[in-house]
């Protein structure tokens, strides 16, 4: 395997609640990869699929050839021969989405994977290694409680051509902040017998979040709907109603419902006679995870 994929030196590192060990083989490699790329995170990121798949494989043929931004840019992202990475920053700002989207998804979905896959900033090449996961907690033990939850699809009501592409991104763009917020489990929605996925250690899903949009020429109203899942009743509704040039941006329309979860979150909390957090507290391990950076709302999705 080539060397450059080797662990960097200094002893091995944590990521998350898992410690890097071996370097993984190369099927070992392609099934992590195809794990990533069916996930609902990576879903409906074209762009994103072409570039861990082209960069995994490009590091797994082992030229020895360091994986250049204009390579990346003609063979990932379709730009011609004239490309010139100094004025068109597609490649660094999809770079920094997809180190966004790894995070959310090994903190979420692929936290027991066996194999971790990063680009480490200052390079476009993958690193991969074998994850030592902590054991599964035994019978007796007591664990630091979590809530648990799930994010339905926001469905679209509306016949505009952007209306289901618009929903889709609100909800992976609410996934991926509420994957950050520590003391707080996101189940992925299983949508073939429209039940949640139980976590392993068979603990009932606490609350779920739904929606609906709506899209018109230069106004979108979402409706957002958290749902107690034992009893279900409607814990809460809200309307988000944006209009203007900037209409089809999700990042502020998420943000304001994950603030609104925030809320629920310490209610449930203190419904079951946990030690009290502020909604001020679940929403700071968001906002310390996730940074959403100008230029990247600025890039429309191809």
């Amino acid at each position: 395997m080539d060397p450059n994929l080797s662990v960097p030196s200094g002893g091995l590192e944590s990521f998350g609640e898992t410690t890097k060990t071996r370097l993984p083989e190369p099927v070992e490699v392609h099934a992590q990869v195809k794990r990533i790329l069916e996930s609902r995170i990576f879903s409906n990121c074209k762009r994103l699929n072409r570039f861990i798949s082209f960069a995994a494989q490009h590091a797994l043929n082992c030229t020895g050839e360091p994986l250049k931004e204009y390579v990346i840019g003609v063979e990932v992202f379709d730009r011609t021969s004239a490309y010139d990475p100094r004025i068109d920053p597609i490649v660094r700002v999809e770079a920094r989405r997809l180190r966004s989207k790894l995070n959310s998804y090994y903190a979420s979905v692929g936290r027991e994977d066996p194999v971790l896959i990063e680009f480490p900033k200052g390079t476009y090449a993958p690193s991969f290694c074998i994850r030592a996961l902590p054991p599964r907690a035994r019978v007796g033990d007591n664990p630091l409680p979590r809530l648990v939850m799930s994010v339905l699809p926001f469905a679209p009501l509306t016949t505009k051509a952007l209306g289901p592409d618009f929903a889709a991104g609100l909800t992976e763009e609410i996934v991926h902040r509420l994957a950050n917020v520590r003391k707080l489990r996101l189940m992925q929605w299983n949508t073939a017998d429209c039940e949640p996925e139980r976590p392993n250690s068979g603990a009932a899903v606490d609350a779920l979040l739904r929606g609906s949009v709506q899209c018109e020429s230069n106004r979108v109203r979402v409706i957002a709907q958290c749902i107690d899942a034992t009893s279900r009743t409607y814990l809460w509704s809200e309307a988000y109603d944006r209009c203007g040039p900037n209409v089809l941006r999700a990042q502020d329309i998420a943000q304001a419902i994950v603030a609104r979860v925030a809320l629920t979150l310490t209610d449930i909390a203190r419904r079951k006679g946990w030690p009290a957090r502020a909604p001020g507290a679940w929403l700071s391990d968001c906002r310390t995870s996730l940074r959403i950076e100008e230029n990247l709302i600025a890039v429309a999705d191809y």
